[in-house]
C-alpha cells in the first residue's frame, strides 16, 4: 500500500491490516509498527502480533529491558523461557539465545498495551572471520504463554521477507535504482514485479536462479511461455 503524501508507514499499516484475513494469524513488524492504533487494529481483526521495540518508544522499550535485567540480576530463571540455536558455515557462526517473560505488571502503561501478554529478548552473537559481535533485539507479543522456541521463529519469520522478497527486487530487479515516479507509475511496477517474482519462483520447467530465470525467459518462447503459465500446484 501506498503511503500518503507528507506520511509515513505509520498511517499506511492500519488501513493496509484492514484489507488483510488476520484471524488466526501472527503480525509481525519492526519497530516503526510499535505504535497503539496498529496493535489495536490487529487485535480487533482477530489476529496476534510480535514487534520489534526500540527508543521510539522509550517508556515501553525500559520497562522491557528493567525486566530481564532484573530476571539476570536475581538468577530467577524459572521466569524466563529460553531456547537456543547455533548456525556454522560460509566462514560465520551465529549464536542465538530467545528468552520470553509474561508481561506481570511490568509496563508502565498497562492500558496502553493491555493486549501484550509476553515480552521477549533475542541475543545474538556472530562470529565473522574471527571477528565477534554481540547484538541484543526486544520485542512485545500478544500470544500469552509464548514458548521461547516459537518467539525466536516469528522473529527469524520476519527477516525472511527482507531476506527472500525485498533483496530479490533490490538484486534481481534493480528495483531501487528505478527513476519511474510519474503518476501511478512507480506503485504499478512494483505490482508487476510481485507478479513476475511469483511467477519466476512457481516455475518448475525453468531452473536457475531468478536472474537467471528471467534472462531464459527473455531469450526463448519456451522458457518464457513455461514463467507465464507457472502458478501455486
Amino acid at each position: 500500500m501506498k503511503t500518503a503524501e507528507k506520511s509515513n508507514e505509520i498511517t499506511a499499516i492500519p488501513r493496509l491490516l484492514e484489507l488483510l484475513h488476520l484471524k488466526g494469524a501472527i503480525v509481525t513488524i519492526d519497530a516503526a509498527g510499535c505504535q497503539t492504533a496498529i496493535v489495536n487494529k490487529i487485535v480487533e481483526r482477530g489476529g496476534d502480533f510480535v514487534i520489534a521495540v526500540k527508543n521510539n518508544q522509550p517508556t515501553l522499550f525500559e520497562d522491557i529491558d528493567i525486566a530481564f535485567h532484573d530476571v539476570d540480576i536475581a538468577g530467577r530463571k524459572e521466569f524466563a523461557a529460553q531456547f537456543e540455536t547455533e548456525e556454522v558455515g560460509h566462514g560465520r557462526g551465529e549464536h542465538r539465545l530467545c528468552q520470553t517473560l509474561d508481561v506481570s505488571d511490568s509496563l508502565t502503561h498497562e492500558d496502553k498495551w493491555k493486549d501484550v501478554k509476553t515480552l521477549i529478548r533475542v541475543t545474538s552473537d556472530r562470529t565473522i572471520d574471527g571477528v565477534r559481535t554481540t547484538h541484543t533485539r526486544l520485542f512485545m507479543s500478544s500470544i500469552g504463554k509464548q514458548s521461547a522456541e516459537h518467539a525466536l521463529a516469528c522473529t527469524r519469520a520476519h527477516w525472511s521477507i527482507e531476506n527472500n522478497l525485498h533483496w530479490n527486487l533490490d538484486v534481481s530487479f534493480r528495483e531501487d535504482e528505478c527513476r519511474v515516479y510519474a503518476a501511478n507509475a512507480a506503485e504499478n511496477l512494483v505490482v508487476f514485479r510481485h507478479i513476475a517474482l511469483n511467477l519466476l519462483r512457481s516455475v518448475k520447467s525453468v531452473t536457475g536462479s531468478i536472474a537467471s530465470k528471467r534472462n531464459q525467459a527473455a531469450w526463448t518462447d519456451t522458457a518464457r511461455t513455461a514463467v507465464l503459465c507457472a502458478g501455486p500446484g
